[in-house]
């Protein structure tokens, strides 16, 4: 991805997560710092309602900003691209 230079966003889609637990939360907060300091937005699409659910009890929604989560990934990479 620093390779090529205009990459600005990153969705990683969520249709096979069913839970998230801290680990994974950790590597997510790691990863949207990471492309953040790099200049790049983190986004996510068709997350299921429980991980959502787990993610809005903590700040990690709060720190994806100005990423955004789609309910589908046709629509972030319409918005997006």
């Amino acid at each position: 991805m620093r390779r090529q230079g205009n990459v600005k966003h990153i969705i990683l889609i969520f249709t096979s997560v069913s839970d998230i637990d801290t680990t994974a939360l950790e590597a997510l907060e790691n990863l949207n710092h990471a492309l953040q300091a790099s200049g790049m937005t983190l986004h996510l699409s068709e997350a299921k309602g429980p991980v959502l659910d787990k993610l809005e009890k903590t700040d990690f929604l709060k720190q994806l900003k100005p990423g955004k989560v789609f309910f589908h990934t046709e629509d972030a990479v319409k918005e997006l691209a």
